[in-house]
């Protein structure tokens, strides 16, 4: 929900200097490959404690449509789904996405990963808007569950994706403060 700020400015000439040049196409090089596989498929089967009528299903939120989502009835401000990997998965990052067309909405949600037999929370946050990416320590895994904890109106989910990032996405040469 934030914007990336680089502070690299082009010199006199108008161009970048030419080692900030290569740290950012390092940069989208990496984050490209971080998301390059989603592990979520739509062949997994994904459940909701909740849902609206038929076209709002659970399996919506992993259709990889950004046109189709998940949702329950009206006034209903919390639930989750639950996704069955049927295998173990190896995730470090999970996106959230809301359908936004309609409008952003959740102001709660907390992400779990079922290790060993256990509901394990990976990350939480406030809105998920746009995109949300929660980023962890890798965990093998066999489920994933998104609970939304709060929502200013019905939420709608219009995908959840996992992925295992090999690398940092901060390439070597950018300075990185909080």
């Amino acid at each position: 929900g934030i914007p990336l700020l680089l502070n690299v400015p082009p010199n006199r000439a108008g161009v970048f200097h030419a080692n900030d040049s290569i740290a950012l196409m390092k940069l989208g090089s990496q984050i490209s490959s971080s998301f390059a596989t989603n592990l979520i498929t739509s062949s997994m089967t994904a459940t909701a404690s909740a849902t609206r009528d038929t076209g709002y299903e659970a399996s919506k939120a992993i259709d990889s449509s950004n046109d189709t989502y998940w949702t329950m009835a009206d006034g209903t401000t919390t639930g989750n789904i639950v996704i069955d990997f049927g295998k173990t998965l190896e995730i470090n990052n999970v996106k959230i996405q809301e359908y936004m067309p309609l409008g952003q909405r959740i102001s709660g949600f907390t992400v779990e990963l079922y290790v060993n037999s256990t509901w394990v929370t990976f990350g939480s946050g406030q809105t998920i808007g746009q995109q949300r990416i929660v980023k962890g320590d890798t965990k093998s895994a066999t489920k994933l569950r998104l609970s939304i904890t709060g929502s200013l109106d019905v939420p709608l989910i219009s995908n959840v994706e996992a992925y295992c990032s090999t690398s940092d996405p901060v390439p070597t040469g950018l300075d990185c403060t909080n």
